[in-house]
């Protein structure tokens, strides 16, 4: 095995020629829109007009053969090629002419429609083929669904892969949801579509089975049946009738240029070697507009692949692959799907828009992703250069070993399902893999009012995977983690800028960076170990943020899995580390709050990094308390626990609750109500004689009970220190409190609770990024310094896939 450099210059050497066009050494056959598939097609003179006419040719191409294109030409179907070139004389398939790209279409024209009344019209369809898309003068339209957006909720007793029942929405008679399909989430990362055998009673009977079994809250809509239809451009495929079926407000379909896609591949290169694809467009295929199986030595570049129902690119068991300087968008499943190929480079393409649409993209795991990649062992894959914006799921899923992920620029993902991230792995202990200099952006707008959580981390390394280097990468604005370290180990962690990651303010795990180790892997199968973290900057520029977030069964779990040392972190909250040890014996069933020279004491790590503090600015929101401490509004449980309110001098009034006889004690504040639709901001001092534990949370105060939001572990000595921090309740209560819970005489002044509209941030931090192959000179307006305090000058230069984040100085 040559080593990675060596083999990377030689693959580049390989495919260098394309940058100066086709080698032409034989052969020349020529295609044209305005051509006649009677003339000879061996000169530009004289093209040929069909793909048809050429494939059957291609029986006879030789190497150094080329197939040219023209340019400014529209063509309707398949090319299917199994030929060899060699290294001296490739075979080339590419354009020729002036204009625009040629195009290869996998769609054909759909015509006589008659109407069926209520805004619905159909054109039969008795071909085999079942369409996958439906086009209005090259604009893909929706499948019809119920409801037009969003998902239905059901709410089941029991959970099941094969049924599922909601008799709250669902009123309709038996049988009127028989032969549609369920599109079903079975699991945050999962869309499953089920096609319906039978409807009864409120209850689908499906003919296969989910992926998972379905939560007793299950998200699903219906799509493929008639009765979804109710928007212009919503369309479905009647099986049973042989029919499409399309609905148009007060418009007859007839006076529109209307297709629908029957050709699986735009061009199918099976057992081949040796050939170059160059400037070429494919547009509207079933299964992917260009497909390479158990081929060698083939490069793809310039061309465009857009608007494919199923996947843009296919590479599957190949070897020398090149793919560069191309366009895969507008795809329902995966914009490239890679499996087990070897030695292979991905570099300077453009994967935007893939998996947008939910119920498109095909059901199960590895779906809705820009660049999926798998195989087992050493593989040798270099993914770089490349630029991947809105897909469903994660950007890039890589398998696979020796894998160099590097210099991409990564954003909007994880915009259909999640728990998932801009690059993401699972399962991967094939070693030697790098995910370095990448610059990964979610979105600046936080997403505070959400009704659900979004786990989309920037890299995500996920159980059972090690031997992985992860260095110098930009992560900013995730609504999950920065990085996330899951039940993983052999872990490097060095030189990244990770900033104002936890966008989404209901995520408990709103951290630049996170190390968890839980129950999901076995300890006996596998234990977080040599993870390290060195000279990595962390900014948490927003209140509710954190710089490191450590999930753990114990403190020597954490302290024998992980090292910190180097580091640089900014804050805004006063408690800037989050630890949960899950099987300690603790007082709090919640996460602890530490400062970072608590974290260091606690630990004994990260003694040579730095920390910094963004100055406060003054809280803005509705104030819904500021507690006077007046006895009659606080109670504490049980009731051998003692109560006081005390006033001296100048200082605040301070509440006292002591355990008494008992082992603990409730202290709880009640006349509060809490809306789910708001969130608030709770800022309390408090001591207690010993150093310990308070945990926290706004509770019912009446039966049942429940908490209305997360569990807070609050650190606490001799010394009175304000803690502040967030939540957004789950049940509208009308009858609440705040719960504070205590092992030892516990005191409190100074509470306050805001209705906030945005987390308190500091407006004064600022990311400067560089996701291109050149060098980027930026002009700063305003004087700005590093986090260290060392003024830096108006004009700055970042250096190809380079960052920088920099304070504001009045």
């Amino acid at each position: 095995m040559k080593s990675r450099s060596t083999y990377i210059i030689l693959l580049a050497t390989i495919f260098l020629c394309l940058l100066s066009g086709p080698q032409v050494h034989g052969k020349c056959y020529y295609l044209a829109q305005n051509g006649d598939d009677n003339n000879s097609g061996t000169s530009s003179d004289s093209p040929w007009r069909t793909l048809q006419k050429l494939q059957l040719h291609l029986l006879y191409i030789k190497p150094g053969d080329s197939v040219l294109l023209k340019r400014g030409s529209i063509f309707t179907g398949s090319l299917h090629l199994q030929k060899w070139g060699n290294p001296e004389k490739k075979i080339f398939i590419g354009a020729y002419g002036t204009g625009i790209p040629p195009i290869i279409k996998g769609t054909v024209d759909l015509k006589q429609w008659t109407s069926l009344g209520n805004n619905l019209w159909k054109a039969d369809w008795p071909d085999s083929v079942i369409p996958a898309d439906l086009f209005i003068d090259g604009k893909r339209q929706s499948l019809g669904r119920y409801p037009n957006t969003g998902y239905l909720s059901a709410s089941t007793p029991g959970v099941s892969k094969i049924e599922l029942s909601d008799t709250t929405c669902l009123n309709q008679e038996n049988g009127y949801w028989s032969g549609a399909e369920v599109v079903v989430k079975s699991s945050r990362w999962t869309l499953d579509r089920l096609a319906v055998k039978r409807f009864e009673n409120g209850t689908f009977y499906f003919e296969g089975a989910a992926s998972y079994p379905l939560p007793q809250k299950t998200d699903y809509f219906i799509q493929q049946h008639i009765a979804t239809l109710d928007s212009p451009g919503e369309w479905f495929y009647d099986q049973k009738r042989q029919e499409i079926v399309l609905y148009q407000d007060g418009v007859d379909p007839n006076n529109f240029n209307i297709e629908v896609n029957t050709l699986n591949y735009g061009l199918h290169i099976a057992g081949s070697g040796y050939i170059e694809v160059d400037g070429l467009v494919f547009f509207g295929q079933r299964v992917a507009g260009l497909s390479i199986r158990n081929s060698k030595d083939i490069a793809v570049t310039n061309s465009t692949i857009s608007n494919i129902s199923h996947n843009g690119l296919e590479v599957i068991s190949s070897e020398n692959i090149y793919i560069g300087s191309n366009v895969i968008s507008d795809i329902h499943n995966n914009g490239v799907e890679w499996q087990n190929n070897d030695q292979a480079i991905f570099t300077g393409n453009t994967v935007r828009k893939v998996g947008l649409n939910a119920g498109r993209g095909a059901s199960g795991n590895g779906t809705y992703i820009g660049f999926y990649i798998t195989g087992a062992g050493d593989r040798d894959h270099l993914i770089e250069y490349n630029t991947f914006d809105s897909t469903g799921y994660t950007a890039i899923d890589f398998r696979t070993g020796n894998t160099s992920v590097q210099c991409n620029l990564i954003s909007n993902f994880c915009l259909i399902k999640d728990d998932g991230g801009g690059i993401y792995t699972w399962n991967n202990d094939f070693g030697n893999n790098t995910i370095s200099k990448n610059i990964i952006i979610g979105t600046k707008t936080p997403s505070l009012h959400k009704s659900h959580e979004s786990y989309a981390q920037g890299i995500y390394i996920d159980d059972l995977s090690q031997g992985i280097s992860i260095n110098d990468n930009t992560v900013a604005y995730c609504e999950g983690s920065g990085i996330l370290i899951h039940n993983a180990g052999n872990i490097s962690i060095q030189g990244n800028k990770l900033m104002n990651n936890g966008n989404n303010f209901l995520n408990s795990e709103k951290a630049q960076l996170v190390v968890k180790r839980d129950a999901i892997v076995p300890a006996d199968k596998f234990i977080s170990r040599n993870i390290i973290a060195e000279n990595n900057i962390l900014v948490a520029g927003r209140e509710d943020q954190y710089a490191a977030l450590l999930y753990f069964p114990d403190q020597k779990n954490m302290e024998q899995a992980i090292t910190f040392e180097r580091n640089s972190y900014a804050t805004l909250a006063t408690n800037s580390f989050y630890i949960y040890y899950t099987s300690a014996d603790n007082l709090c069933d919640g996460y602890s709050q530490l400062s970072f020279q608590e974290w260091q004491e606690h630990a004994a790590k990260d003694l040579s990094s730095s920390a910094t503090a963004f100055p406060r600015k003054m809280v803005s929101g509705k104030l819904l308390l500021a507690e006077k401490m007046e006895r009659e509004n606080w109670f504490t449980w049980p009731a051998q626990t003692f109560l006081n309110v005390t006033h001296t001098g100048s200082s605040p009034a301070t509440i006292t609750a002591a355990p008494g006889e008992a082992q603990e004690v409730l202290l709880y504040r009640t006349g509060l109500a809490f809306d789910t639709e708001k969130i608030y901001r709770l800022s309390v001092t408090m001591n207690t004689k010993q150093p310990g534990e308070i945990e926290f949370v706004p509770l019912m105060s009446e039966a049942p009970w429940e908490a209305l939001g997360q569990y807070h572990c609050l650190k606490s000595d001799s010394i009175f220190r304000n803690v502040t921090f967030y939540f957004k309740p789950t049940i509208n209560c009308e009858r609440a409190r705040l719960n504070f819970k205590s092992d030892q005489t516990l005191h409190l002044r100074n509470i306050q609770v805001h209705e906030m509209q945005t987390p308190v941030q500091t407006e004064k931090v600022r990311l400067l990024y560089n996701g291109t192959q050149q060098e980027m000179t930026c002009k700063l307006t305003g004087s700005y310094a590093y986090l260290n305090g060392l003024p830096v000058s108006r004009e700055m230069r970042l250096p190809p896939y380079g960052a920088v984040i920099l304070l504001e100085i009045e």
